[in-house]
């Protein structure tokens, strides 16, 4: 173990392209057991240098870290995160048990969801997106990506049009009164005015949202 974690040192941004690229090729026999090491190892520095090596491995040898990968994408700004993603949505069947398990599991962080939407599910055919409708339908009813999901039936022809529609509707009407209701205990209480501002500017781009999918419909 102690030689695979000092070969993930020399995949650091400050090492040298020679001594990175022979990290990497040893790195390219590591057994199975050790397949963990490379999940986000060690300091940000060697992030990069250690998703080309899952990258470069590929798929079935990724199998055993599928969850750690996912769990990469928690964050895009973090390093190597491109490049697990572009991984992932290529993988098709084998990810969707676990992305099931997120957005069943985890579907408070907003943040996460969103990127497997942008990244993995949105590039997804009809038959995977069965395997998850139930997960989509929970957050399709409640507020945080619930458009997201809300496309992706209508994408893949599990609602038709009008119910989609509807749908957009409640929920522009919801945000709407949600916004007066917010106007008004401004007006009555004028207070806390950040909290108010941000609450307001989230609840009028909300409603935008809602307006530009409906106007293809």
């Amino acid at each position: 173990m102690d030689d695979i974690n000092r070969l993930i040192m020399n995949l650091s941004w400050d090492s040298s392209e020679e001594e990175k690229n022979r990290a990497i090729e040893k790195l390219l026999l590591i057994e199975d057991k050790d397949m963990h090491l490379l999940l986000q190892p060690h300091d940000k520095g060697v992030w990069d240098g250690a998703a080309e090596v899952i990258t470069r491995l590929g798929y079935p040898k990724i199998k055993v870290i599928l969850p750690g990968l996912l769990e990469w994408l928690q964050d895009m700004t973090w390093p190597g995160a491109n490049q697990i993603a572009q991984l992932l949505g290529q993988l098709g069947d084998p990810i969707v048990p676990y992305v099931k398990a997120i957005l069943k599991d985890h579907k408070g962080d907003g943040e996460w969801i969103e990127w497997l939407f942008e990244h993995i599910i949105d590039g997804w055919d009809k038959e995977k997106i069965a395997q998850i409708q139930e997960e989509l339908l929970v957050i399709s009813n409640g507020r945080v990506n619930d458009l997201k999901a809300l496309s992706t039936f209508y994408k893949h022809n599990f609602i038709a049009s009008e119910e989609f529609d509807r749908q957009l509707t409640i929920k522009r009407n919801g945000a709407i009164a949600e916004l007066a209701d917010l106007d008004k205990k401004y007006q009555k209480e004028n207070k806390q005015y950040l909290s108010y501002c941000g609450n307001k500017s989230i609840l009028q781009e909300y409603i935008k949202e809602i307006e530009e999918l409906r106007r293809p419909i």
